[in-house]
């Protein structure tokens, strides 16, 4: 293949939503990156209320790009939920390389 071939592009695509009331905050990045973990701060803006000192992340990814789950090891590559200790609106995650990773914010109401 070719190496310059998407070289320009990010290896983290990041989306941000929230659910209808705005107590709950996702944070979606992708991490195409075959070979590298991506190190990133993540700035909360405008938020309306403070944030829970602790969110919920899931991950999706796998030893190598070669894995996959089958008839006899179904659960080869699985999502793994973790908590995370956050201080404030800004904070700094490490996504694993080639992986799928949701960070789930909750912003207590009142």
């Amino acid at each position: 293949g070719n190496a310059e071939i998407g070289a320009s592009v990010p290896a983290l695509d990041v989306t941000a939503s929230s659910d209808d009331g705005g107590t709950e905050l996702y944070l979606k990045a992708v991490n195409t990156s075959a070979t590298q973990a991506i190190r990133a701060t993540v700035e909360i803006e405008n938020l309306s209320g403070d944030l829970d000192d602790t969110a919920i992340v899931t991950t999706i990814t796998a030893r190598t790009l070669q894995d996959a789950n089958s008839f006899s090891e179904p659960n080869r590559i699985v999502a793994r939920e973790s908590r995370v200790r956050i201080d404030g609106t800004t904070f700094t995650y490490e996504f694993p390389k080639h992986s799928v990773t949701v960070i789930r914010l909750n912003v207590p109401e009142g």
